[in-house]
């Protein structure tokens, strides 16, 4: 089997891995709770606790597989992943179950921020494509997480999800025996402190977030960016830094990129919690209807991504993903226009569906735009800093919800969300465009 192939195998696998195990866990956490006689709280907790690790290590498992080899990262990274399940399945203790969680995250930022990566290497010329089969994986991961996480929850227990990802894992590291490959680490001396000084303002930035409508959510807002100004300031006085300074300030493509990428995440990532809510509390549809419905928008995401990623080959990607960033603001303006009056299902599903076909159109291109933005040997910190860019935007949606749901009754607070998140679809257009062309392909 050609290398070119395995990698595009190992890289699709793991890209609907992760996404599926967090979305096929979210749905068996009921399950779990009653299990291990925890409340709410401490379920939120196995959630939280996942976003947050995850979020503080995809920057610096980018660099150190810049560093050390990328293949090597993500083969650790899958093997972490998989002994991690293992225990998970056979934990009966709360909080042993919790800290595996973390060490879940630990495999999980070891395989996001390396496996863009190596795709990226490996498929130059056809990048754009590559990478869209890529987000077509992730996407039907993020689709059939729930109906097959309920599904094994509903007949197996949910420690059978696990099995699963077991196997998973266990095919990746079968193909990845078969590849012999590895790309030469430039070895470096890695930032420690500087890894620090990111986390900790990522950290505080998701945690603000949660309570931006308070005193003290304002005071760790404040708090996080002095953070990230001491950050940047320590990188360029840094020999060898965890990102190099000048990115920000010489390469339009990778920072307008990644800057449309956390608006486009902040007005998109909220979109499924007031669906799902709507359609349950207010159209008093099952949640496993619901679901269906939902379903609609992952379902045209990882149809036309392959198609989106291909032609951002042959087309300036920045007006694929400007369509596309687009077509989601037409969408979610549409939500915004309908929903007080009852739509019917099938507009739903149309509107989402629209969604969906945006979503698409901006992400492979959008991921093509930023990867062909800079040297091979930066690619693993790249593929990080647009994940980190993605867990951000997602922290920050929620938390727009969250300060909307308290203030307002649900429908008005779906509605000034969906108007929000309209208008940052419509500035994200203008920083897309602005993004300039590429400095390397």
């Amino acid at each position: 089997m050609k290398d070119k192939n395995i990698v595009l195998i190992i890289t699709c696998f793991s890209s609907f891995l992760v996404p599926f195990t967090s979305s096929s866990i979210n749905i068996a956490l009921p399950s779990i709770g009653r299990d291990f006689g925890v409340d709410s709280i401490f379920l939120g907790w196995i959630t939280t606790s996942y976003i947050l690790a995850t979020a503080v290590l995809l920057l610096p498992f980018g660099k150190i597989g810049d560093i050390y080899g990328r293949i090597k990262i993500f083969l650790y990274g899958i093997i972490i992943f998989a002994v991690a399940s293992f225990l998970s399945m056979i934990s009966f203790l709360p909080y042993l179950f919790l800290i595996l969680r973390i060490i879940h995250a630990i495999g999980s930022a070891m395989i996001f921020s390396n496996g863009i990566a190596i795709l990226s290497s490996f498929f130059r010329e056809e990048r754009g494509k590559a990478l869209g089969i890529n987000a077509s994986f992730t996407y039907a991961g993020l689709s059939s997480g729930p109906f097959i996480g309920g599904f094994l929850t509903s007949y197996f227990g949910w420690r059978s999800i696990f099995l699963l990802m077991i196997f998973i894992c266990i095919l990746i590291i079968f193909f990845l025996s078969r590849f012999k490959y590895e790309f030469s680490g430039n070895y470096e001396k890695f930032d420690y402190f500087g890894s620090f000084l990111s986390g900790a303002s990522i950290i505080s930035i998701i945690c603000a977030l949660s309570i931006i409508d308070s005193i003290r959510g304002i005071i760790i807002a404040i708090f996080s960016f002095l953070l990230f100004i001491f950050f940047i300031f320590w990188e360029s006085k840094m020999k060898n830094p965890l990102i190099n300074p000048s990115i920000f300030g010489k390469n339009i493509v990778f920072v307008f990129s990644n800057l449309t990428a956390l608006i486009h995440y902040t007005a998109t990532a909220s979109l499924t919690f007031f669906m799902s809510l709507y359609l349950q509390n207010i159209k008093n549809y099952s949640a496993s209807f619901a679901g269906l419905v939902l379903v609609s928008q992952p379902i045209f995401q990882a149809i036309f991504s392959p198609t989106a990623g291909k032609l951002s080959d042959r087309i300036d990607a920045k007006i694929i993903a400007s369509l596309g960033i687009g077509l989601t603001a037409l969408g979610i303006f549409l939500l915004a226009l309908y929903i007080r009056n009852d739509p019917g299902l099938i507009i739903i599903v149309v509107i989402l569906s629209l969604i969906g076909f945006g979503f698409a159109f901006f992400s492979s291109p959008n991921t093509n735009a930023i990867m062909a933005s800079v040297e091979g040997k930066e690619y693993g910190i790249a593929s990080a800093t647009l994940a980190t860019m993605r867990t951000i935007g997602q922290s920050a949606s929620m938390g727009i919800a969250i300060l909307l749901t308290k203030n307002y009754s649900f429908v008005d607070a779906m509605e000034k969300a969906f108007i929000i998140s309209a208008i940052l679809c419509i500035i994200g257009i203008f920083t897309s465009i602005a993004r300039g062309r590429n400095n390397y392909k």
